[in-house]
C-alpha cells in the first residue's frame, strides 16, 4: 500500500503569511537581495570596466608607443592591461595672428580700434593724393611762368635755343596759312608754305603718307653707327619725304605715277638735301616737326566739332 503523501494545509505554520511577505517583497527571496540592472545610458563603473576588457586598436597601440607608455607582453593588447590612451587632439586651422601682435600699441599707448586705424590710412592717402596735386600745379605754374623762353616737345622735355623755343614758334606759326581737314581726307594730303623768314626762307612742308613712314624704316634696316647718327638720318629722310620745295622752287620727286617712294629717286632727292648747310636742315627739321604736330592737331576733338 502506498505511503500517504502529507498535505500541506493553507493554514499550518502561517503558511499564507509568508506567500503574502514574499509578495509584498519586504523579504527577498533566499534572503539575499536581487542585484540593481545599472542605467545602460549612462557611463557607470560597470561600463568602464566592460571596456577595459576591450582590445585596443591599432591606433590606440601607437598613440601609447609615442606616449612611451606602452606595456609589451602576454595580454598587452587589452585595454585593462595598459594605462589610460592619451587622448588625442584634433589639430586645429591656423589662424592669423591678430593685429595687435604683427603692430603692437607703444607701451603704456592707447590701443586704436580697427576703425579709427582704417580711418587714418584713408586719411594719409587722402593726404598723399593732395600733396601730388600740388606739385603738378606749382610745375605747371612754373612752366607758364617759362612759356616765352621754352617750347616743349611730344615727349614732354622741356626744350630751349636758338631755334627751339615757345617764343620762335608761336611767331612762325601765326605766319602759317590754316590747313583744311577736308584736304587731308580727301587728296591724302596737305600742305603748308612756313614763312620762317618771310620773303626770304619759306619751304612749303607736306604730309606723308603710311607708305613713306615704312619705306623709311625700312630703309634704316641694317644702318649702324652710335645712337646720335642714327637718330640724325633718321631725320634727315623724314624730312626728305615731307619738304616739298624751297621758296616755291620744288624739288625732285621721290614717288613713283602711283605714289609709292622709289628708292632710286628717293636716293637723288636726299643727296641733294644733305648738300644744304647743316645749320639750315636743323632748322628745317624743327619746322617740319612743327608742321607735323599741327596736322595731328586737324584730328582732335576741338578742330572737328565744326567739321
Amino acid at each position: 500500500m502506498a505511503e500517504d503523501k502529507k498535505v500541506t494545509s493553507l493554514d499550518e505554520d502561517n503558511y499564507a503569511a509568508r506567500i503574502a511577505a514574499a509578495k509584498s517583497g519586504s523579504v527577498p527571496v533566499g534572503g539575499v537581495p536581487m542585484p540593481r540592472i545599472p542605467p545602460l545610458d549612462r557611463d557607470t563603473h560597470s561600463q568602464a570596466a566592460f571596456r577595459k576588457t576591450q582590445n585596443l586598436t591599432p591606433e590606440q597601440i601607437e598613440e601609447l608607443k609615442k606616449a612611451g607608455k606602452f606595456i609589451p607582453g602576454v595580454g598587452s593588447g587589452i585595454a585593462m592591461n595598459q594605462p589610460p590612451v592619451p587622448q588625442v587632439q584634433a589639430p586645429t586651422q591656423a589662424q592669423p595672428p591678430p593685429e595687435d601682435a604683427i603692430n603692437p600699441p607703444r607701451p603704456g599707448g592707447p590701443v586704436l580700434r580697427p576703425e579709427t586705424a582704417q580711418q587714418l590710412q584713408e586719411f594719409e592717402k587722402e593726404k598723399q593724393k593732395e600733396s601730388e596735386k600740388q606739385e603738378t600745379k606749382k610745375a605747371l605754374a612754373e612752366l607758364e611762368e617759362l612759356g616765352d623762353e621754352f617750347e616743349v616737345d611730344e615727349f614732354g622735355n622741356k626744350i630751349r635755343n636758338l631755334l627751339v623755343n615757345k617764343e620762335r614758334h608761336d611767331s612762325i606759326e601765326a605766319r602759317c596759312t590754316p590747313m583744311r581737314l577736308e584736304d587731308l581726307l580727301i587728296q591724302q594730303e596737305v600742305r603748308q608754305i612756313v614763312p620762317i623768314v618771310p620773303g626770304k626762307f619759306e619751304p612749303t612742308f607736306r604730309s606723308i603718307s603710311g607708305a613713306e613712314d615704312l619705306f623709311v624704316k625700312r630703309m634704316m634696316v641694317g644702318e649702324r653707327g652710335e645712337t646720335r647718327y642714327i637718330l640724325d638720318k633718321y631725320s634727315l629722310m623724314n624730312l626728305c619725304c615731307g619738304l616739298h620745295a624751297i621758296n616755291g622752287k620744288l624739288l625732285p620727286a621721290h614717288l613713283d605715277n602711283d605714289g609709292n617712294p622709289e628708292e632710286k629717286t628717293f636716293d637723288k632727292k636726299f643727296k641733294l638735301i644733305l648738300k644744304y648747310p647743316i645749320s639750315l636742315l636743323v632748322d628745317l627739321s624743327v619746322n617740319y616737326g612743327w608742321f607735323e604736330r599741327r596736322v595731328r592737331k586737324l584730328m582732335t576733338l576741338e578742330a572737328v566739332k565744326g567739321f
